[in-house]
């Protein structure tokens, strides 16, 4: 079991990512600079943009000092648990501080995102609950990221787990256990993994929360 000082030095590995990344011509330009963020592929902009007639109100988890999702939405609550790094590292970073299994938020949301963060989630299950909490009856929870990053990252930093989507089964291994998450087939709305350029995988993963 992973132990305080495991997490400290998860997120230590984290903050240098970013500390060195905020510097690059990349960040300043795509993150920063653009209306849009360039590396935003068209099925998350579709996905999110079909909701709530285009103009949803969204939560990003794990979103990093500035949100991918920035000028894409107007309604943007952008969450790390390591905001107050990030505000130190870009001025005028606005997001808040939060763990995606502990969000401070319950039926407030209409799609609730996590790119490329999940797997460095402390209680993946944990951090479902809470995602779906977080979304408003009917909206929309949103996974994705890269396949099996654990294994490619060999552990490293925050990356602690093996996520893939298959059907409507969102598969979640780590090296002490492994679990499959399973919403109701009329819940699905995307299950989809692709072929990357650099020859690794990505997949996307999306449900509705019930209505109640």
């Amino acid at each position: 079991m992973k132990t305080a000082t495991d997490n400290e030095r998860g997120f230590a590995h984290e903050l240098a990512f970013w500390a060195d990344f905020v510097q690059t011509e990349r960040f300043q330009n795509n993150w920063v600079k653009a209306p849009t963020n360039p590396e935003l592929d068209s099925l998350t902009r579709q996905v999110i943009l079909a909701e709530a007639g285009g103009r949803p109100k969204v939560l990003d988890v794990g979103a990093g000092p500035v949100s991918i999702l920035r000028g894409l939405v107007k309604k943007l609550t952008a969450i790390d648990p390591l905001a107050g790094e990030f505000s130190r590292l870009v001025p005028g970073c606005k997001t808040i501080a939060g763990h995606a299994e502990h969000l401070p938020f319950e039926d407030v949301f209409d799609v609730v995102h996590i790119r490329n963060a999940f797997d460095h989630t402390q209680n993946p299950l944990l951090a479902i609950l809470s995602l779906v909490r977080a979304a408003r009856p009917g909206g929309l929870i949103f996974i994705q990221g890269f396949v099996d990053e654990a294994s490619h990252e060999q552990y490293a930093g925050l990356h602690q787990w093996n996520v893939t989507a298959a059907g409507n089964i969102l598969s979640v291994t780590g090296r002490e256990y492994s679990f499959r998450y399973e919403p109701a087939p009329d819940a699905m709305v995307l299950s989809r993994v692709v072929q990357l350029p650099t020859e690794k995988e990505w997949f996307y993963f999306a449900f509705r929360k019930p209505k109640k």
